[in-house]
């Protein structure tokens, strides 16, 4: 009885650590899902129009097939405006939080600090954005496959 009572425990405890290290892992993989969608929310919105094709390039290594087809087209239709206007546009992250999220996908909400300059406002604007950055697990990373602004 006395040993029945033992290896009952002792697998009782060896669950008890196995679901504190499957939460320490749940809780170390949102953490990094919140810190790579603030960096990719930083990412798409500070635009620059010294360089706007080479941050594109560096962008699209960080997004799914999809959204960097989307975000292709969209740099190239807004870099003849960001050039005519040396729009310049800087974000920081003020504060990010997750939505939703599965082993696969995660919706992340962030919120911005954003300067804007321009040659009709040197000084700049400073305004508050709010984004949703989705992310989609493949191959092992989270890369952005949607970025809105909300």
């Amino acid at each position: 009885m006395v040993v029945v009572v033992l290896a009952a425990t002792g697998v009782l405890a060896a669950l008890g650590v196995s679901r504190g290290s499957d939460l320490s892992s749940q809780a170390s993989e949102r953490t990094r899902v919140v810190s790579l969608a603030g960096q990719y929310a930083v990412d798409y919105s500070s635009l620059d129009y010294r360089h706007m094709q080479a941050d594109m390039q560096l962008e699209i290594k960080n997004a799914t097939p999809q959204f960097a087809t989307r975000y292709r087209a969209t740099v190239q239709l807004l870099a003849p405006l960001f050039t005519k206007r040396q729009i310049v546009a800087t974000g920081t992250v003020a504060l990010a939080g997750i939505s939703s999220m599965t082993s696969t996908s995660a919706v992340v909400l962030v919120a911005l600090d954003q300067k804007v300059t321009s040659t009709s406002s040197s000084l700049g604007t400073d305004k508050l954005i709010r984004m949703q950055v989705s992310l989609s697990k493949v191959s092992g990373r989270w890369l952005a496959s949607n970025v809105v602004q909300v």
